[in-house]
Parts: structure tokens; C-alpha cells; sequence
């Protein structure tokens, strides 16, 4: 639920003024009238002829506007309470009148409606989509929801709000005796509980919420069970210390004026004035009383608890409209004006709606004012349409006459309200079924390939934006005709009588996005892009047609509709916004579709030479110019030509709007200004659906030529069990060619069919009753039945080793594989009728689907195999989703690997079996726990007490140090394997580098600043591990800009990998064959160090044997400097220092660090960067819970002093436990450690450990040893530290626009040239190498800008972090002294480098100066303090070239060790990075234990690919 700044939506302090309309309403009697609460006869007609108007809609109004999130109709909110209300508003309280209209004005009517609906669009955002009338326990505090924010949130007192002078009368009195607690409260898991007010003789005070704590504990003594409310899964009250709320509160006495209703009331004013007018007091003194036994001052929950006036509830909300909105009167507009004005004009211009929203969420009108921006703002104005619509208006049929027609009878039939032909069950059910495969759609069907085979979600085609669209095409429609889900309340095929028929809407659907599929979604573009190629080049002509169309000559068909064409202007000139994702190369730059008159003729692109080829050049239509070419497709369907464009203009653009008619986008021109479609997504979010929606009905799902009509064989093909190809084949005809009839080839026949044949399959759409088989039968008996493959998964199930799992022939048919020389796959099946539908499905596949000597054989009569052969990009597909296990493999590309691979099959059906029965066991445990609703919004800071470490010895399997994100992911997947897991964490808060800290009211991110790599075998890791919590965000399109101090240059990195390159090329002159010999150095240096990184998953004695075979390449590839390869490969100095500019992301400088890093950044944020949603702590919390709901421990504040070792029977050290806090605790397997080396076995030089450390000097000497080099000192060092100025703003990003992006501010001294700015560092050891103009980069990040959530947290706040690299013992000499109890010279250092460092702020971000209001430096030393650094060091261990360049290292930092039962994770074990670390953790898992190996292997074997090779 939003919340609104200071008094928004909480009524605080309002003045009541009387309306004083201006225009037409200057009958100084009538307003009298208004005013004493009388009505004349023809006002009560007007409040009569209303209530009858909405009568007719009332259940349209319940089952389509008064729904929750999850389209279920609210409980709480209902038309008959909202009617039960609007007479006692009409009438007025406090001598304001809820505005119905105007009874003397032709068509006043509509005003009163038009007000009804711009109240009810705001509280469908605010409480009725949350089912809520009480207000929720929602404002964290240090992370916590203290039990006092009954008394105010946001730091609110709400029992001060009091009436202002003059009115002190009317307002309520404080009763500290009052006891209440709230009828309604949040519902997800672990959700506080109602708010309560007691006075203080029952609480003397009150502590918070803890949501993470498991109730439901039938074995505890005595049992405890979940009871505090209704529905509870999680959490319990924790008073044991009082905690206050933001307010400065700790007891709940005399707080019991929280929001209640639809619009929530707060505070003594409101409810005392409720009372003075409307209840008990209004009757004790005489007035006119609608409530006089309801004492609104005693008993304010009657608002939200009485069954007997539950219009209370809106009676609430209505009064605050009435205050605050109707008489809204601010620098020159007023609200009833505005609202006349609306109307007025056809109701089309929503910047009405949108300054309302601003004035309900922000107190203005026109936002961003002081408190930022409008939250929802597009879902306000969707609402608001969606009223209108449900109201009828503006209406279209017969208008009413000028003076109100007499009193209809209740339930009889207004004669100018449309026929109701839409079904609100229906629809709700449809929505409801569409929202239960959000995820599967997001994933499989609104996404797209990118260059590297990953699935990417598309940002221009959306769930949320594709279901605006369905709604508005099925309640509104299109020119007259409605989107079809299908029959009102037939049958179910699911043979439940009362449920609608949903089969028929769904394949709609279905056909709808597989065609969209094909057309605009798997290019992820808006504009058309080129696919049609001559001699292997795109022809710049293609904007004219594509694969024979002219698409100037799409004309329309019948006489009345020619006047619709859009003219075909020939000077126009348009050029398109967008290009699609080209899969096949990764330099892949064929030029956007335009159109122009200027040129005579043009060329086309060759892809081979990148360039273009001048000179005529044809496209497959015959064109060689493009001049009137700007009809090209356009949105999901690509909607193109001048008939289809010049349609939408009539009925939903400019057209529509200049003519009087009611149109959907007034301020787009289809026909003049084609472009504004995709250069209007912003702005315009549904667009890319609603043209496509609007084409579907009218040219698709209206079709009939007589032979083919849509409509009847759709019904025929559900009714025959969507078995029939004919059906989407014909389809695909009229949308790619315009007639069912149509010749020649389509173009893209098959992927449109396995894309509608993959759309049932998500969609589970239930085939009727099976056929029956024989084992005796004849092939004959089921030759008839087409799609024999997707027969035999729905009749017969999965059928992998008879155990469950996501393969299906279904999926691989729905794939479109294609023949191809490379590796065939053998695809077991079971079932005795599987031979014949084995059969079945190879006579239906296209021919090319499989290899000619296809065929059904099998060695028992149990058991068919297909020998499919599949292209290369469709395996790594199918690889990368999971969704297939392979046994045999064939045809590889070298004769003797081949050879030595034969036993491969053998060893994965033996790893497959003990894979599949460990995930079914995992799988049904996880089935016993309860399952998050929402994220865990708490950092946890669990300290234990010596009797708990105590209880803790002998109690649990594993004991991991530190709380790092390499430990809680280690823990998460030791934690599903059954381990009882205890993390524990030196700090007082976990999440080692990803945790987050509060100062001052403002929240910081201490190290996640930005991930990437970011795709869908990662997410699905992260999902993984948080049970599906943790949530992430895009930064902006540029999420990274490089700016050069010395030059003055800036240079923007965006998403587009492509265009970035483009843009070095152009700046620097770098030319093809520098970039194609680059990218083969990367790839080549990206794949010997995954084969050597990789082996960390196996046993320390493969990495023995394999060493001396690997180390060759791996040095000439992998290892070279990376300065040295790139000055090799022809870049320049300039050029290689631009394409190294984030070195800081590893901390080692070009010339020090092994080349494969720079190849592995090199595409790391090719999808652009992320955040995760709630700050970088959300990561600790979800991992922390997963651990925690499984049983296991996460300790803050508890440092570990010691690993205790002991020797076995064979003489060698083994971890037995560990100390922590003077306390033994034993482990029943073993510890893991995320402290990093140094501080677990410290640096052996000359036999000396250089500082206290975790393992004895005994049991750790093996493992230093082998970092030692032949002059007995250490090989490897730690890297560089770090200093950081912490930056809060009094503003929020949006009122200082703050994008969400990261500056790199390179070195004024030395601009491109990082190595001689290491070196300065390195060299000059006062802190004046730390400055702005000095250090090699400041990293510039504006962390809250990148959490959409941060402003819900902090209103009107924000915060930015600037980074340097220092010297590790830059601040040595203070080493010893106490933290924040250093002498001033160490002051006076900070002092200076934070003002540096806000200088170069300023320079990026000048809007800021003068909002700074806090700031916070750190230094190394605040890194050893908080992270438990032994020397500042940022990443652990440098990773310069030396750390990878020798086995003995290789071992050290093997996550096993040289003690046993010690493993290691975090960036020690692995790689820096944040999925790096997070990898590492199931590395460590998987070598500990056999099921945590088999649970890792999928995320390793397909994420260490993702990060090697993107």
C-alpha cells in the first residue's frame, strides 16, 4: 500500500472549506441550500437517477473494479456499501458535499460519474486491491516493524493531529485506557500481526515483530503453534526490550487513531468531526445525526468492524475527497473546473486523472513537487479508465435528453447503457489463470535470444502491459469488437458445471503470442527489422516489404473503409526506433528500417563485411528506393501498412480525437508521424500490445472468406483436442500473407507452429479423453493422430527413468529442431503404447525434424528410443533451460575424443540416478515448508548467550565462518541437503560485503554496487538459494559512464553491447579485424581458465594430474598481461585504456592482471547491470531465512577465535569445531570457512605467521607452504583497499534525478593510462594519492536510485557512495587506536578527502549541491573493523597474474584444504564477483559432500559458462 507524505491519504490537519464552484453554479440559493443539507426536488432526482444508473452496474462493478491483486473480488469493499454511502456524502458533513453533478445541465450527470470514478480509480490503488480497511504495520525501523507504529509511521504522532484553531471543539480526547486492536492487517508471510493500543498498565512498553521466527513448532515442550492472528505462518511478538517506532515511541497508550477506510482517516480532527456530524455527539447536542449510537471518538474501529454499517468504511474515504481532493484549489487549478473540462472535451485528455493522482499521493497537481514523484501513477490512470468503461463512459449510444428522464424502477434497463455483453466471471477467471503462468510466460514467451544463446525477458513486451491491453480489448474492445476468451459460463472441460470455459479464450491467446512471437517479442524490437536477405545481404529496401509484400499497398478492402487509409506521403521521412536482437553473430549490424525521399536508389548490408554495399539493390518486391516506405510493421504483431495504420489512427489516434470521437492515444498521428508508436513506449506502455490487440480482432479473429472462419475453427479446433496443425497453419497465413488461401511459403511456418505448440504446453491446456492403444494393435490404429510426441508426454507423463522430470518430446518438437550433422541424442520413453506413438510422432514432424533413417526401436518392449538430430543453437537451448538428460553421445568432432568419451554415458546414467533420487527427496522435504508470500524485509541479528553456543556443541553438522554472500550460499545448499547448518558472523550485522548499514536515517550499500552476467541459468541460481525471494532490478539503459578528467571526455556504456562497441570504434578507430582478433583471445583465454577454474569442483589430486597438461595454454592464453596482449592485437594505448576502464571491478591494474579477467568483463555486463530489489542486504536476508527455515543458525556478533584440529589416526588434522567467544562447539562433519586465507591460515614468510589466525600454525603449515615461493616468501599478497565517502541527500532521486547508474571519474593526472596511475599510487604513500585529481578512478554510484524500494523505506531521501583505491597501509600508523577515537590528523585526512571527493559529485551531479546533509568516510581501517580484513584489502587476495600462475597456489586455494574436514568459500576459493562468490559456496558444498555435488552440479556446470563465456 502506498503511503503519502506527512498528512496525504492520513487527513491530518483539515481546514474545512465549503465548495464554492465557479461556471455555472452562482445560485447563491442553491448553494444554501447545499449548505443547510436540504435538496431541492430536482437535486434528488439527480442523487435517485444515479443510484439507479449504477444499480444496473453493480455487479459488473464488484467482479470488475473491486478486486485484489490476484484478481479475486474483495471481501471487504462492495457496490452496496459504496451505494449505502453516497446519500449520506450527497447530503454532506461538515458542510462539505460529495459532488454528483449538475440536475439543471444537459448532461450534469456525467460530472457527478466522472467524480465517482476518479475516487474510485485512487482507491482501487490504495486499499482495494490490498483487501485492507485498517491501516497495516508497514514502516521498518533498523529493519524491524516495532509494535508502537500504532502510534504513527514515518515518524507521525497520529494521536497529536488535533483540529487547528477555531475547531479544537470538534475534535476527540485521548483515553489512555482505550483497548483496541485492528480488524485488518497485511497477509503475507510472516506478516505483522493487527495494530493494537493498550494502555501501559497492560504493556509499559513494546518491542517489535519478529517475522522470522518459526511458530509452527508442534515438537517444542511445551508446543508451540502459530496464533497470534488468522492465517499467521511466520513470526511472534519480541518484547523482551522496548524499541521505538520512528516516532521516538515504545508504548502504544492512547494510540488508537491509525487509517481506517477506503482513503484512510487518521488522527483526532477526522474522526472527532465524524463524530460531530455524523454520530453520537452530533445527537447529544442536538443535531441531525446519521449515526447517533456510533461514537467515532470512543469506538473508532466501528469503521472498519461493524457488519451492520460497513458503508462506514467508504463513508471515510469519501470524506477526505471531499476536503482535500473537490476542494483542491492551488496555483490556478481547481478541481471542479478541471473536472468540467474533462468532460467537456470527450473525456480523452488523462492528465486530469494524473493531476488528481499527484494531488492524492503527493499534494500537488502536478508532480514531482516536494515529495517526488506519483507512486502507480499509470496504474492510477488505467484504473481510472477502467471506470470510465464500466461506467459507460463518455457515452457513445443514444445520449440522455437535456433534462433528466423520470425515475427508472430499481433493476429495469437505462435506455442509454450498452448492452452488458462481456462476463465478469469470465474474465476474472481468465486473468487469474493467465497470472498462475506469469513466470513461465516471462521466461519462455516474453523474452528473447540474445547474441551468447541466453534467454533475456523482454523489456519492451511485458506481463503486466499485455494484460492492461487483454482487458482493455475485452470490457472496451476495438471499433466494435472484443478480444474473445470465450463462452460465458459453459461447461468446464475440467468438469466443474459452475466455472467458465477458459480452453477457447486461452488458445486465443495462444495463437495471439505465437504469432507475436514470431513477429516482434523474439527480436525484442518494436519496429521491423530486417530478415529477408538477397544473396545472403539485407537490402536497405525491406522498409518497403519484406519476402514480397509492398506494404504501401496493403489497402483496404471495402469502400467505406478506404477513407481510413493513411495517404502515402512521398516526403516523408521517418526512421525506426528500434532493431532486433540478432542471434546468429554477435556483430551483427544490419541498419534500422527508414524511409526517405532524398535518396534515388539504395544499397544493402553485407553481414560478412559489416559494411554497406552501395550502388541499386533490390529487395525481394523489386524496390530499390524507399521513398513513401514508412508503413513498415511496427509492435508485437508488426502491424503495417496504410490500411491497418490509417484504422488505428480513425479509432484509437489523432483522428478519432480531432473528430469528437473517444481515442485511446490523442497525441499519436499513425498516418504523419508513424514513428511516435515505438518512440513512445515510455510514455505509452501498453501501445505495443494495444495495436496488435486491436489488428488480432479486427482482421484475424474476424476473419471469414467463406471457406475459413476464425471463430468456428478455433471452437473445432479445442473441441477436437487441439490435435489439428491446420488450424495455426492457416492462421499464420492470413496474419503473414492476409488470406487463408494464400500461396507460396510462409515465412516462418515452423517456428510460428512450435511456438503455439509450446503456449499450449505452458498453458496446461487439458486434451480431452485420451485414445486407447494396444500392444497388439496395428500401426494403423493411431497413424490418424497428429502430434503423436505431445500425445505421449500428456497421456503418459514424464519419462526419464520413470522418475519426474521436465524433459518431454513435446518440448523438443515444440523447439523446432532441424537436421543437422552434429551430436545425436538419445531420448528414452516408457509405457507400452510408447512405440506407436513413437511412430505416430515421426510421420507428423516436417520432414527436416529428424534424420532420414528415423526410427522406433526398442531392446524391450517397455522402452522406445527416437534418434533425434539437433542443431547446435537448439542444444545449447535446451542445455541452458534444463530441460532434457542425455545418455549417448555421437558424431563429435574429433575422432579421438570421441573415442575417449564413449564411457561417458554409463557415468551419467550412474550420476543421473543418484541425482534424480537425491532432487525427489530434496523435493519433498521442501514440499513440507511453508512458502514466502513476500520478501523478508529484516537484516537478522541473532546474538547468541553462552547458553545457547553451549546448546549448540554436538548439535549441528556444520559450523561456517563468516556470513560472507560465499558462507550463506554455502549454508543455503548444505541447508536443503538436510545439514543442520550454523553461520556465524564477528559483526553485528550479516552479509559480509553485502550487508547494509543505518546512520543518521539513511540506509547504505557497503559493497554490491552492481551485478552482471546476469542471465537466466543465474537468476534461477539466486532463486534457488532464496526460495524464490530475492528479487532484482535493471539499472539504467547506461549503467556505467567512463569519464576521462584529463580530456574531459565522456563516453556512456549501455546495454546494447553492440552499440558500445560501435562506439569505441568510432572514437578510438579501432577496425574489424582488431575487434575479431580480440574477441578470439578472449574466447580462447575464457576457456582454458574454465577448464582449470573448474576443476575446484573435483578432488585437489585431479588438479595434480591435470596441471601439468593445462598449464601451457593456460599460461599463453589466460595468464598473459593483459596491457601486453592488447598492445599485440593493434589497440591503442587510448583505445586499450577505454576498454579496461573497470579494472577497479577486480582491483588490478591492465599491465598486473591475467587477461582472461579483462575477456571475462568484456561481456560481463552485456545485458547491462543489476540490483538487487531492497538494497544489497535483501541478499543476506533471503539466503539467511532459507538457511533459518531449514532448521539452521545465523549469529551476528559472534567472532570466531579458533578452528579447533585435532590429529586422527592417520597423523592428519581434522576440524572438529570451532571457538567462538571462549565457547568449544563441535560439528558432527565439518567447518567451512568464508574469512578468506589470510585470516584462516595467515602468510608464511621466512616461517614467521604474519598475524593471528583461525587455524593452529601446526595444522595450517601444510597449506601456507604451498604459497610460498622458492625464496620462502609469499607468492601471493592481498590486494588493494578501498576509501569511500557515504553520501545522504534531503531528496529523493527523482527530485534530483539521479539515475541509476555508476560514474567511473578517471585520474586528471594520467586519463586512459591506469598503469601509470597504479604505479603513482603504489609509489607515493601520502594520502594526497588519494584525491580526486590523484587517484586512478572514483567510482561514482547513486545506491538508492538503483532500488526501486529504497523511497518507500526512506521518503524523500537518497544516498551515493564515492570510491577510491588506496594503498593498504595508507592509515597504518592508526592501526592501533580505537575506532572513532583517533587524533585528529586522521580527522583531518578524512576531512580532506571527503571534500575532494564531493567536488568530483558535484561536477556529475550539480542538482545536488546544497541537499548534502550527511556524509561518512571509510577507510582500511574501517574494512579490517566491520568486514574482518586483515590489511583493508577489498578483494581478499590480489588476483594479479602470480595468484594463477602456479599449482602449489592452485591447491592453497582449493576450497578443499590441507586439513580435513576444512573447506573454504568466498573470493579466496574462487573469483571476485558477486555470482563468483556465490558459486563458490556450492563448490565448497559440492566437494563436502556427494548430494550437495549432485545439487550444484546443473548451476556449475551451466553458471560457470555464463560468467566464462556470457
Amino acid at each position: 500500500m502506498t503511503q503519502r507524505h506527512l498528512h496525504l491519504g492520513l487527513l491530518l490537519f483539515g481546514v474545512i472549506v465549503s465548495p464554492s464552484w465557479p461556471l455555472d453554479l452562482n445560485n447563491s440559493h442553491q448553494q444554501q441550500q447545499q449548505q443547510d443539507g436540504h435538496r431541492s426536488e430536482q437535486e434528488i432526482n439527480l442523487l435517485k437517477y444515479i443510484e439507479s444508473y449504477l444499480t444496473q452496474l453493480g455487479d459488473t462493478i464488484d467482479q470488475k473494479l473491486f478486486l485484489t491483486q490476484t484478481y479475486e473480488v474483495s471481501k471487504i469493499y462492495t457496490f452496496q456499501d459504496l451505494l449505502a454511502a453516497l446519500p449520506v456524502v450527497y447530503d454532506g458533513i461538515a458542510g462539505s458535499h460529495f459532488y454528483l453533478g449538475e440536475s439543471s445541465m444537459d448532461l450534469g450527470w456525467e460530472y457527478g460519474l466522472v467524480n465517482l470514478a476518479a475516487f474510485l480509480a485512487q482507491c482501487m490503488k490504495e486499499t482495494i486491491q490490498y483487501d485492507a480497511c485498517d491501516e497495516n504495520n508497514w514502516d521498518l525501523v533498523n529493519s524491524q516493524y516495532p509494535l508502537a507504529n500504532s502510534c504513527g509511521q514515518l515518524g507521525q504522532s497520529y494521536q497529536d493531529y488535533g483540529c487547528p484553531p477555531g475547531e479544537e471543539h470538534m475534535q476527540c480526547e485521548v483515553d489512555p485506557e482505550m483497548r483496541i486492536t485492528a480488524t485488518t492487517h497485511a497477509k503475507w508471510y510472516g506478516a505483522p500481526p493487527p495494530l493494537f493500543c493498550a494502555p501501559k498498565t497492560d504493556y509499559p512498553w513494546t518491542g517489535v515483530w519478529d517475522y522470522n521466527y518459526w511458530c509452527n513448532n508442534p515438537w517444542a515442550d511445551p508446543p508451540e503453534t502459530c496464533s497470534v492472528y488468522e492465517g499467521q505462518k511466520s513470526g511472534r511478538f519480541d518484547n523482551e526490550d522496548p524499541v521505538a517506532s520512528r516516532g521516538e515511541r515504545t508504548d502504544v497508550e492512547g494510540c488508537c487513531w491509525w487509517g481506517r477506510g477506503v482513503i484512510q482517516t487518521t488522527g483526532l480532527c477526522n474522526f472527532g468531526k465524524l463524530n460531530y456530524y455524523l454520530g453520537a455527539r452530533a445527537a447529544a447536542e442536538g443535531r441531525d445525526a446519521k449515526y447517533p449510537d456510533i461514537d467515532f471518538c470512543k469506538t473508532p474501529d466501528i469503521i472498519c468492524s461493524s457488519d451492520e454499517y460497513s458503508e462506514l468504511k467508504w463513508i471515510a474515504g469519501f470524506y477526505y475527497w471531499m476536503k482535500d481532493v473537490q476542494a483542491y484549489n492551488e496555483d490556478g487549478w481547481f478541481y471542479k473546473t478541471e473536472l468540467h473540462k474533462f468532460v467537456n472535451s470527450g473525456m480523452t485528455d488523462m492528465s486530469f486523472i494524473d493531476a488528481i493522482s499527484g494531488i492524492v499521493n503527493r499534494g500537488c497537481h502536478n508532480p514531482p513537487c516536494a515529495t517526488g514523484n506519483v507512486d502507480g501513477l499509470e496504474d492510477r490512470r488505467a484504473n481510472f479508465k477502467k471506470v470510465l468503461g464500466v461506467f459507460r463512459l463518455p457515452s457513445l449510444s443514444s445520449r440522455p435528453p437535456s433534462t433528466l428522464p423520470p425515475i427508472p424502477a430499481p433493476g429495469s434497463d437505462l435506455a442509454y447503457l450498452p448492452t452488458e455483453t462481456e462476463d465478469p466471471e469470465l474474465i476474472n477467471a481468465f486473468l487469474q489463470r493467465l497470472s498462475s503462468y506469469r513466470s513461465i510466460l516471462e521466461q519462455k514467451v516474453l523474452s528473447y535470444q540474445a547474441t551468447d544463446g541466453a534467454m533475456v525477458q523482454s523489456d519492451i513486451y511485458t506481463f503486466d502491459t499485455l494484460i492492461e491491453s487483454v482487458v482493455y480489448a475485452y470490457e472496451i474492445g476495438h471499433a466494435g469488437k472484443r478480444f474473445y476468451i470465450g463462452p460465458p459460463k459453459t461447461k468446464s472441460f475440467e468438469d466443474d458445471q459452475s466455472a467458465p470455459d477458459l480452453r477457447y479464450g486461452l488458445v486465443n491467446i495462444a495463437a495471439f503470442l505465437a504469432q507475436s512471437q514470431n513477429e516482434g517479442i523474439t527480436g525484442n524490437a518494436c519496429d521491423e527489422y530486417h530478415l529477408d536477405s538477397i544473396d545472403g545481404k539485407y537490402p536497405t529496401s525491406n522498409s518497403c516489404g519484406q519476402f514480397g509484400n509492398n506494404y504501401q499497398e496493403y489497402t483496404c478492402s471495402s469502400s467505406a473503409e478506404k477513407a481510413m487509409e493513411c495517404p502515402v506521403i512521398a516526403n516523408m521521412k521517418a526512421t525506426a526506433v528500434s532493431s532486433g536482437k540478432y542471434t546468429n553473430s554477435l556483430y551483427d549490424y544490419r541498419p534500422n528500417f527508414y524511409c526517405s525521399p532524398d535518396e534515388e536508389f539504395t544499397g544493402a548490408y553485407d553481414p560478412n563485411t559489416m559494411f554497406m554495399e552501395r550502388g541499386p539493390f533490390a529487395n525481394s518486391g523489386g524496390r530499390t528506393d524507399v521513398q513513401g516506405c514508412c508503413f513498415w510493421g511496427r509492435g508485437a504483431l508488426m502491424t503495417k501498412g496504410v490500411c491497418m495504420l490509417g484504422k488505428l489512427n480513425h479509432y484509437l489516434g489523432a483522428e478519432a480525437a480531432k473528430n469528437g470521437r473517444m481515442a485511446m492515444f490523442p497525441d499519436i498521428d499513425f498516418c504523419n508521424n508513424p514513428e511516435d508508436i515505438c518512440s513512445s513506449i515510455k510514455s505509452h506502455p501498453t501501445l505495443v500490445w494495444d495495436i496488435a490487440l486491436f489488428e488480432w480482432t479486427e482482421r484475424i479473429q474476424s476473419y471469414d472468406d467463406g471457406n475459413f472462419n476464425y471463430q468456428i475453427a478455433l471452437h473445432e479446433f479445442v473441441d477436437g483436442g487441439m490435435r489439428d496443425p491446420s488450424f495455426l497453419n492457416t492462421v499464420s497465413k492470413i496474419v503473414a500473407r492476409g488470406s487463408s488461401n494464400a500461396e507460396g511459403t510462409i515465412p516462418f511456418s515452423g517456428q510460428r507452429s512450435s511456438h503455439f505448440n509450446l503456449l499450449i504446453e505452458h498453458l496446461q491446456l487439458k486434451l480431452k479423453d485420451p485414445p486407447s492403444f494396444s500392444t497388439s494393435g496395428s500401426r494403423q490404429q493411431i497413424t490418424g493422430v497428429p502430434f503423436g510426441c505431445f500425445l505421449l508426454e500428456q497421456y503418459y507423463g514424464p519419462f526419464e527413468l520413470k522418475v519426474e522430470v521436465e524433459v518431454s518430446i513435446g518440448y523438443l518438437m515444440a523447439k523446432g529442431l532441424s537436421r543437422g550433422s552434429h551430436p545425436s541424442w538419445h531420448i528414452f520413453t516408457q509405457d507400452s503404447a510408447a512405440k506407436y506413438l513413437c511412430m505416430s510422432c515421426i510421420e507428423h514432424f516436417p520432414a527436416d525434424v529428424f534424420s532420414s533413417d528415423a526410427s522406433c526401436s526398442s531392446s524391450q518392449t517397455t522402452n522406445s528410443i527416437i534418434k533425434v538430430h539437433i542443431n547446435r543453437n537448439t542444444l545449447k537451448a535446451i542445455i541452458r533451460d534444463h530441460e532434457f538428460i542425455f545418455f549417448a553421445i555421437r558424431k563429435l568432432p574429433h575422432p579421438t575424443l570421441q573415442s575417449a568419451l564413449r564411457v561417458v554415458p554409463f557415468l551419467f546414467v550412474f550420476a543421473a540416478y543418484f541425482f534424480l533420487i537425491r532432487r525427489a527427496r530434496v523435493h519433498s522435504e521442501r514440499a513440507k515448508l511453508p512458502k514466502y508470500n513476500t520478501i523478508p524485509t529484516s537484516t537478522v541479528k541473532h546474538i547468541p548467550n553462552r547458553q545457547v553456543l553451549r546448546d549448540l556443541s554436538g548439535n549441528i553438522d556444520v559450523a561456517i565462518v563468516g556470513s560472507g554472500i560465499g558462507a550463506l550460499s554455502n549454508g543455503a545448499t548444505l541447508a536443503r541437503q538436510g545439514y543442520k547448518v550454523a553461520v556465524f558472523e564477528q559483526h553485528q550485522t550479516v552479509g559480509g560485503c553485502t550487508h547494509t548499514f543505518e546512520k543518521e536515517g539513511f540506509e547504505f550499500d557497503v559493497g554490491v554496487h552492481y551485478v552482471g552476467g546476469f542471465s537466466s541459468i543465474t537468476q534461477k541460481m539466486y532463486s534457488t538459494l532464496s526460495d524464490g525471494q530475492l528479487k532484482w532490478t535493471k539499472l539504467d539503459e547506461s549503467y556505467d559512464v567512463i569519464y576521462n578528467a584529463k580530456t574531459g571526455e565522456r563516453i556512456a556504456m549501455t546495454d546494447n553491447y553492440e552499440e558500445n562497441r560501435r562506439k569505441l570504434t568510432k572514437r578510438f578507430g579501432i577496425d574489424g579485424k582488431t575487434w575479431k582478433a580480440f574477441d578470439r583471445s578472449c574466447f580462447w583465454a575464457k576457456f582454458w581458465s574454465y577448464i582449470v577454474l573448474q576443476l575446484k569442483l573435483w578432488h585437489p589430486i585431479v588438479l595434480r594430474f591435470a596441471w601439468p597438461l593445462l598449464a601451457a595454454p593456460y599460461r599463453r592464453y589466460a595468464l598473459r598481461s593483459t596491457t601486453d596482449v592488447l598492445h599485440e592485437l593493434g589497440f591503442s594505448p587510448e583505445a586499450a585504456g577505454a576498454l579496461t576502464y573497470h579494472w577497479g571491478d577486480h582491483g588490478v591494474s591492465p599491465k598486473r592482471s591475467p587477461f582472461f579477467l579483462t575477456s571475462l568483463l568484456d561481456t560481463h555486463y552485456k545485458g547491462g547491470g543489476y540490483f538487487p530489489r531492497g538494497g544489497s542486504s535483501s541478499i543476506a536476508k533471503t539466503l539467511t531465512a532459507a538457511i533459518e527455515r531449514r532448521g539452521g543458525h545465523v549469529f551476528a556478533l559472534s567472532p570466531v577465535e579458533k578452528i579447533l584440529t585435532k590429529k586422527n589416526m592417520l597423523r592428519q588434522y581434522v576440524a572438529v569445531g570451532i571457538r567462538v567467544r571462549g565457547q568449544d562447539i563441535l560439528v558432527n562433519n565439518f567447518v567451512v570457512s568464508d574469512a578468506g586465507f589470510l585470516a584462516t591460515f595467515g602468510i608464511d614468510d621466512d616461517g614467521a605467521i604474519n598475524k593471528p589466525v583461525l587455524v593452529d600454525a601446526d595444522a595450517g603449515a601444510a597449506q601456507r607452504t604451498l604459497m610460498r615461493n622458492t625464496k620462502g616468501t609469499s607468492t601471493v599478497t592481498p590486494c588493494v583497499s578501498d576509501l569511500s565517502l557515504f553520501i545522504g541527500l534531503d531528496r529523493s532521486d527523482d527530485d534530483l534525478k539521479l539515475p541509476a547508474q555508476n560514474i567511473w571519474h578517471l585520474s586528471n593526472d594520467y586519463g586512459w593510462d591506469h598503469d601509470s596511475a597504479w604505479e603513482a599510487m603504489v609509489n607515493d604513500t601520502s594520502p594526497k594519492a588519494s584525491t580526486a585529481d590523484h587517484t586512478p578512478f572514483l567510482f561514482i554510484s547513486n545506491e538508492s536510485a538503483k532500488d526501486p524500494d529504497f523511497s518507500l523505506k526512506h521518503p524523500g531521501k537518497s544516498t551515493s557512495e564515492v570510491i577510491a583505491v588506496c594503498r593498504c597501509d595508507l592509515f597504518d600508523q592508526w592501526a592501533n587506536t580505537a575506532h572513532e577515537s583517533r587524533d585528529e590528523n586522521y580527522l583531518a585526512i578524512k576531512e580532506r578527502l571527503t571534500e575532494s571527493y564531493l567536488d568530483a559529485f558535484y561536477l556529475h551531479f550539480p542538482q545536488a549541491r546544497g541537499h548534502v546533509c550527511f556524509t561518512s568516510f571509510g577507510t582500511p581501517l574501517t574494512m579490517n573493523k566491520f568486514l574482518g580484513r586483515c590489511q583493508g584489502e577489498v578483494y581478499a587476495l590480489d588476483h594479479d597474474i602470480s595468484r594463477f600462475d602456479s599449482w602449489n597456489v592452485q591447491r592453497a586455494l582449493h576450497p578443499q584444504t590441507c586439513v580435513k574436514n576444512l573447506y573454504m568459500t568466498g573470493e579466496d576459493a574462487f573469483l571476485v564477483s558477486v555470482t563468483a562468490c556465490m558459486i563458490s559456496g556450492f563448490i565448497a558444498a559440492a566437494r563436502a559432500t556427494w548430494g550437495s555435488w549432485f545439487d550444484a552440479l546443473p548451476f556449475v556446470v551451466q553458471g560457470l559458462p555464463q560468467i566464462f563465456f556470457g
